[in-house]
């Protein structure tokens, strides 16, 4: 399990506008460093919702 779990919704849209942010931002800064973190969180939301026929957007 990911150090970060996000558990709803809001917190999955929220999460993937930052990784859209966090993505633009250059490779090797302070600001990516947490990257890796949240794409295992957002994998983590997708696999646990995936599967109930609900959208996740």
């Amino acid at each position: 399990m990911p150090a970060r779990v996000i558990r709803t919704v809001e917190e999955y849209r929220a999460a993937l506008r930052e990784m859209d942010r966090l993505q633009r931002a250059p490779l090797g800064t302070p600001e990516t460093e947490g990257l890796q973190d949240l794409v295992e969180a957002i994998l983590d939301y997708e696999s646990r919702h995936a599967n109930n026929g609900a959208s996740l957007h």
